[in-house]
Protein backbone atom coordinates (compact mmCIF):
# COMPACT_ATOMS: atom_id res chain seq x y z
CA UNK A 1 0.00 0.00 0.00
CA UNK A 2 2.95 2.32 0.41
CA UNK A 3 3.04 2.94 -3.14
CA UNK A 4 -0.43 4.60 -3.62
CA UNK A 5 0.45 8.18 -3.77
CA UNK A 6 -1.84 10.47 -2.24
CA UNK A 7 -1.42 14.69 -3.29
CA UNK A 8 -3.44 16.60 -0.15
CA UNK A 9 -4.26 20.03 -1.17
CA UNK A 10 -4.34 22.09 2.26
CA UNK A 11 -3.69 25.77 2.80
CA UNK A 12 -3.65 25.47 6.42
CA UNK A 13 0.16 24.18 7.32
CA UNK A 14 -0.94 21.96 10.62
CA UNK A 15 -3.59 20.45 9.18
CA UNK A 16 -1.78 19.73 6.05
CA UNK A 17 0.88 17.50 8.40
CA UNK A 18 -2.12 15.95 10.34
CA UNK A 19 -3.00 14.85 6.84
CA UNK A 20 0.40 13.50 5.97
CA UNK A 21 1.08 11.78 9.40
CA UNK A 22 -1.94 9.94 9.26
CA UNK A 23 -1.70 8.74 5.68
CA UNK A 24 1.88 8.04 6.18
CA UNK A 25 0.88 6.17 9.32
CA UNK A 26 -1.62 4.27 7.04
CA UNK A 27 0.80 3.35 4.89
CA UNK A 28 0.65 6.02 2.08
CA UNK A 29 2.75 8.22 0.24
CA UNK A 30 1.92 11.55 0.86
CA UNK A 31 2.60 15.03 -1.45
CA UNK A 32 1.47 17.94 0.19
CA UNK A 33 0.68 20.81 -1.65
CA UNK A 34 -0.25 24.27 0.20
CA UNK A 35 -2.51 26.17 -2.49
CA UNK A 36 -4.03 25.50 -5.55
CA UNK A 37 -1.30 25.96 -8.08
CA UNK A 38 1.28 24.06 -6.15
CA UNK A 39 -1.43 21.21 -6.40
CA UNK A 40 -2.04 21.72 -9.62
CA UNK A 41 2.07 20.73 -10.46
CA UNK A 42 1.89 18.18 -8.23
CA UNK A 43 -0.85 16.67 -9.90
CA UNK A 44 0.53 16.76 -12.95
CA UNK A 45 4.67 15.94 -11.64
CA UNK A 46 3.31 13.06 -9.77
CA UNK A 47 0.05 11.89 -11.05
CA UNK A 48 -1.13 10.51 -7.99
CA UNK A 49 -3.74 8.04 -7.31
CA UNK A 50 -5.99 10.10 -5.12
CA UNK A 51 -6.35 13.28 -4.25
CA UNK A 52 -7.55 15.04 -1.09
CA UNK A 53 -8.78 18.98 -1.30
CA UNK A 54 -9.87 21.14 1.23
CA UNK A 55 -12.85 23.67 0.53
CA UNK A 56 -11.40 27.06 0.57
CA UNK A 57 -8.11 27.70 -1.88
CA UNK A 58 -7.09 31.22 -2.45
CA UNK A 59 -5.87 31.06 -6.16
CA UNK A 60 -9.03 28.86 -7.63
CA UNK A 61 -11.86 27.76 -6.14
CA UNK A 62 -12.64 24.48 -5.26
CA UNK A 63 -14.61 23.96 -8.39
CA UNK A 64 -12.74 25.19 -11.01
CA UNK A 65 -9.55 22.43 -9.78
CA UNK A 66 -11.62 19.86 -9.93
CA UNK A 67 -13.09 20.85 -13.04
CA UNK A 68 -8.99 21.44 -14.14
CA UNK A 69 -8.36 17.38 -12.92
CA UNK A 70 -11.20 16.32 -14.68
CA UNK A 71 -10.24 17.92 -18.17
CA UNK A 72 -6.65 16.88 -18.37
CA UNK A 73 -5.89 14.93 -20.75
CA UNK A 74 -3.84 11.97 -17.97
CA UNK A 75 -5.72 10.71 -14.99
CA UNK A 76 -8.63 12.38 -15.25
CA UNK A 77 -10.19 9.70 -13.48
CA UNK A 78 -8.29 10.17 -10.33
CA UNK A 79 -10.44 10.11 -7.30
CA UNK A 80 -11.08 13.27 -5.59
CA UNK A 81 -11.71 13.83 -2.07
CA UNK A 82 -13.39 16.95 -0.99
CA UNK A 83 -12.86 18.10 3.07
CA UNK A 84 -15.79 20.42 4.23
CA UNK A 85 -15.23 22.23 7.11
CA UNK A 86 -18.44 22.86 9.56
CA UNK A 87 -21.96 22.73 7.86
CA UNK A 88 -21.10 23.78 4.55
CA UNK A 89 -23.42 21.78 1.95
CA UNK A 90 -21.74 18.88 -0.04
CA UNK A 91 -23.95 19.00 -3.22
CA UNK A 92 -21.97 21.76 -4.95
CA UNK A 93 -18.40 19.56 -4.36
CA UNK A 94 -20.20 16.32 -5.65
CA UNK A 95 -21.70 17.77 -8.82
CA UNK A 96 -18.25 19.98 -9.92
CA UNK A 97 -16.58 16.23 -9.99
CA UNK A 98 -15.49 15.27 -6.12
CA UNK A 99 -15.70 11.25 -5.86
CA UNK A 100 -16.50 11.71 -1.93
CA UNK A 101 -17.00 14.25 1.04
CA UNK A 102 -16.24 14.52 4.57
CA UNK A 103 -16.95 17.32 6.94
CA UNK A 104 -14.45 18.02 9.35
CA UNK A 105 -13.85 17.76 12.57
CA UNK A 106 -16.95 15.20 12.57
CA UNK A 107 -16.11 12.87 9.83
CA UNK A 108 -12.22 13.11 11.00
CA UNK A 109 -12.32 8.80 11.55
CA UNK A 110 -14.06 8.41 7.92
CA UNK A 111 -10.78 9.83 6.01
CA UNK A 112 -8.69 6.27 5.97
CA UNK A 113 -11.82 3.94 5.15
CA UNK A 114 -12.96 6.49 2.21
CA UNK A 115 -10.20 6.41 1.33
CA UNK A 116 -9.26 2.90 0.74
CA UNK A 117 -12.42 2.97 -0.33
CA UNK A 118 -12.08 5.09 -3.27
CA UNK A 119 -8.49 3.75 -4.06
CA UNK A 120 -10.09 0.32 -4.20
CA UNK A 121 -12.61 1.75 -6.60
CA UNK A 122 -10.12 3.17 -9.16
CA UNK A 123 -7.95 -0.38 -8.61
CA UNK A 124 -11.35 -2.16 -9.86
CA UNK A 125 -11.93 0.16 -12.36
CA UNK A 126 -8.23 -0.02 -13.71
CA UNK A 127 -8.33 -3.75 -14.17
CA UNK A 128 -12.15 -3.69 -15.80
CA UNK A 129 -10.15 -1.92 -18.96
Amino acid sequence: MGERRILVIEGDEGLREFFREWLEKAEYSVISAPDADAGLLGFHAHCPDLIIINEQLEELTRYEFIARIRRASHHSDTPILAVIQGRAPTGDVLRAGADAVIRIPDGMDEIIPTVRKLLGSRARANDQN
